[in-house]
């Protein structure tokens, strides 16, 4: 196992893939999965009585990310990839932007997906997926990374 606890970590807010689930469409009954998997067109809905819960993750020495040993989801040590996010809009056309990670074993075999929420997610609503972009993915990923950091700060004072 990798010294985690050596590296600073951030935590994020996330779901994993079991989380959210496709209610209607070609994936129906599946969880959550990177973009490869996805289509646009399912609509995807939290489960009941889901609860986000902290993923954290600290950069190791190649500029990776692995998942920290003050993190609620996931296994310590473990590799996690910027995969995409994905952009899901409500039956009332309101919009959510969420960034998808993946976590892999120390083979690259896929272990969980998690779902960064950009904006608020709600159990009782469906949100079907219209857009997969992997070219912004590091840009959101940045900010979302800045404004956790500044926020955990200021928390700690």
């Amino acid at each position: 196992m990798k010294d985690t606890a050596a590296n600073p970590s951030i935590s994020f807010p996330a779901f994993a893939s079991a989380d959210m689930t496709v209610v209607s469409g070609a994936n129906f009954g599946d969880a959550m999965s990177f973009a490869a998997e996805l289509n646009p067109g399912d609509t995807y809905q939290l489960r009941p009585n889901t609860r986000r819960q902290y993923l954290s993750l600290s950069e190791d020495e190649s500029g990776s990310f692995e998942i920290s040993y003050d993190t609620n989801l996931g296994r310590i040590g473990s590799t996690v990839h910027l995969d995409s996010c994905l952009t899901l809009m409500t039956s009332n056309g309101l919009t959510a932007e969420v960034l998808i990670l993946v976590e892999v074993d120390h083979l690259g075999n896929v272990e969980e997906i998690f779902t960064l929420p950009l904006d608020p997610l709600d159990t009782g609503t469906e949100y079907t997926l219209i857009d997969i972009n992997r070219r912004a993915l590091p840009a959101k990923f940045a900010s979302v990374a800045i404004v956790n950091e500044v926020f955990m700060d200021f928390a700690a004072i």
